[in-house]
């Protein structure tokens, strides 16, 4: 059928949606699980084109064709529709993380203002928590806030197919920029119908497969791979949302179970995530046999991870050549290599000058068909053999067209060349080697810090950080990632900051106002903080920080520090802290409960905890949050919402709201 080959007909992946319903109508493309368990909604292919020509008609009608729409939508069946609807209007799908109900959306405000974006979509009643953000964080901001529940379904019929080709723009991915600059990769029809083409060849699915994700479908890869492709291929998915998921990963184990998924794709972190917390009860449930394909990529691979995920659920039925570890970035549209098919995952020992102890690298395939992959000298451009680190050069035919609105960013990572040629190559700004035709990474030339499949730049970071206290000095920070552990090893993020202060009541207030910030405005907690005298930091002769060599000096032990704090490593236990017999249900009863959950979550001593402070200076992030929520709502019976940790900001506050709402019988509110 012309949607399930390589090279088909259809160029754009509106014609490709309109082709599977015509040919398939009562076909499943979507299943949605509410809370990650239960059938919420269905899009057989019929139904994802009504519901796409439904949103496409009014966004047509209020003159956005043509235009670039954000998408501030929750994961799920209003997110697939109105970003399929911006796609059937001939508009550019810009997606962003939804805004938090607490705290303010730089990320989402920049965006806004860098896309040139003419209106945004919302739904799940969020319209007025979108405006609120956008007259927060945008200067004359006028953006029209479309909620895609309101739209009329009469609208359908009024529907006129955008005239597009394959060269039009389908969606601006952006790659970073929480607080600064963001950039917006150009992803045109055809990069998408081209490269899931040849994703689905390598991985060889069939209309018969089903995929099970939980990926946020802001990200490239929960879009393209959890969406874009099943779609345009022609296939079933199975999507529950990212909370879901870290609240009890289980689920997503139990959907692959239950759905019979063969295909899943996920960042290696999520792997982790499995092995920790699925108790010996849900692994004796598990029928995994139907598993093909365990996509890990987005963030380093470890071989350690491999190893232990398959030592622990191949008594279900996981098999050992099932692992598909791949290289890709939102550059490439979405994968660089992919492990041909029968291959089983491999893995080498290097050492080299930059890294006295060595690496094991995992193997991540070869280049798509018709794409070729070169490691490259980063200063000469000069090709380097095999065996030898270098810089990762990827060119092929669903290479993106560029940033948006950066040309000059563009000609330097889209149209590097190599000596004497003419070719284009994107530059990665990742370094790797090449042995035996397969791909390995080893690090970043580029001073990118990825924590759980997501990108952050240093300099988002540092921007946070500088001006949080009065006594850090200005233009004296630096922020990284450092891997720690061998058999669960984690990237951690470091912060070192030059102060103006030798008290320690001042370091103290320093540390937590670093923590408080980077957690509130990212969503990630910082590992590990150190203070430094100013001019301690290693620096240019223009006084540019040196990232590098700071990390060099944080490793050898040898910076010049005030004061070090680093966040509990404890162990991690899964589950909550179970009732005891009598349980009171008391104020200090439930402090106590709650204090031993933070604890069970973060992996710190219950008599460490400071149940005063607030869960921002706790190391409670987006996803240690939900799975710490997550817990209270099956040990207490009521719905307790991540949005309760921003409304109630410390153990003692929230204890006294879950005591008073049990008094009066009622949860903290669906928050869902």
């Amino acid at each position: 059928m012309p949607f399930s080959t390589v090279g088909s007909r259809t160029e754009t992946v509106v014609e490709a949606v309109r082709v599977a319903a015509a040919a398939t109508p009562g076909k499943l493309a979507f299943t949605f699980l509410e809370n990650g368990e239960t059938e919420s909604a269905r899009y057989d292919f019929a139904g994802l084109d009504a519901a796409a020509r439904r949103v496409a008609a009014r966004l047509q009608a209020d003159g956005l064709a043509g235009g670039r729409v954000l998408l501030a939508i929750n994961p799920g069946p209003d997110y697939v529709a109105a970003f399929f609807g911006c796609l059937y209007a001939g508009a550019t799908a810009v997606p962003c993380y939804p805004p938090r109900q607490h705290g303010k959306s730089r990320e989402l405000a920049a965006i806004a203002v860098d896309s040139g974006a003419g209106a945004v979509l919302t739904a799940g009643g969020m319209a007025a928590t979108v405006a609120e953000r956008f007259a927060e964080t945008v200067e004359d901001s006028h953006f029209p806030v479309l909620d895609v529940d309101t739209v009329d379904d009469a609208l359908t019929g009024s529907w006129t197919p955008p005239e597009i080709d394959g060269d039009d723009l389908a969606f601006l991915q952006y790659t970073s920029g929480s607080t600064g600059a963001p950039k917006g990769v150009m992803v045109r029809h055809r990069d998408i119908v081209r490269h899931v083409g040849y994703m689905h060849r390598r991985f060889e699915l069939t209309p018969d497969s089903t995929a099970v994700s939980w990926l946020p479908p802001f990200h490239d890869m929960g879009l393209i791979a959890g969406i874009l492709m099943p779609a345009v291929m022609g296939y079933h998915a199975v999507l529950m949302t990212p909370r879901d998921f870290v609240t009890r990963p289980a689920r997503w184990l139990e959907a692959i179970s239950q759905y019979r998924g063969e295909w899943v794709a996920a960042p290696n972190f999520a792997y982790d995530l499995c092995v920790e917390r699925v108790t010996d009860e849900e692994l004796s449930a598990l029928d995994l046999s139907s598993w093909r394909q365990a996509c890990n990529g987005a963030e380093p691979v470890r071989a350690e991870t491999i190893e232990r995920f398959t030592e622990r659920f191949g008594q279900r039925g996981f098999r050992p050549g099932t692992f598909r570890p791949c290289y890709g970035l939102a550059e490439v549209t979405l994968a660089a290599t992919i492990p041909l098919s029968g291959s089983r995952p491999v893995i080498i020992d290097r050492t080299w000058d930059s890294d006295e102890q060595g690496k094991r690298l995992v193997g991540c395939g070869v280049p798509l068909d018709d794409h070729e992959l070169v490691i490259v000298d980063p200063e000469t451009s000069e090709r380097r053999e095999d065996g030898t680190l270098g810089e990762i050069w990827v060119s092929g035919p669903s290479i993106p067209a560029g940033y948006w609105n950066r040309e000059e960013e563009t000609e330097r990572t889209f149209r590097a060349t190599l000596p004497g040629g003419d070719a284009h190559y994107l530059r990665t700004g990742d370094m790797g080697l090449v042995q035996d035709g397969e791909l390995y990474v080893a690090g970043r030339y580029k001073d990118l810090i990825i924590i759980r499949g997501r990108n952050y730049a240093p300099s988002d970071i540092e921007h946070l950080v500088g001006p949080c206290h009065p006594r850090n000095r200005a233009s004296g920070t630096a922020a990284f990632s450092v891997t720690e552990g061998t058999e669960n090893a984690v990237e951690r993020l470091v912060v070192v900051q030059e102060v103006r202060t030798r008290r320690e009541s001042d370091f103290e207030a320093i540390i937590e106002a670093i923590r408080k910030r980077v957690l509130e405005e990212l969503e990630i907690t910082v590992d590990v903080v150190v203070l430094t005298k100013p001019t301690a930091l290693p620096k240019t002769t223009s006084g540019k920080i040196q990232r590098r060599a700071c990390r060099a000096r944080f490793l050898a032990g040898s910076l010049e520090a005030l004061h070090v704090w680093r966040a509990a490593t404890g162990e991690r236990a899964a589950g909550p802290v179970e009732l005891e017999d009598g349980w009171s249900g008391t104020a200090e009863a439930m402090e106590i409960l709650l204090a031993e959950n933070v604890g069970r979550v973060i992996g710190a001593d219950v008599a460490a905890i400071d149940r005063a402070q607030p869960f921002s200076t706790q190391g409670l992030d987006s996803v240690r949050g939900a799975e710490f929520t997550g817990n209270l709502s099956v040990l207490l019976g009521v719905p307790v919402p991540a949005a309760a940790l921003y409304e109630y900001p410390s153990i003692r506050d929230l204890a006294r709201h879950l005591v008073e709402q049990r008094a009066v019988g009622e949860g903290t509110g669906d928050g869902r």
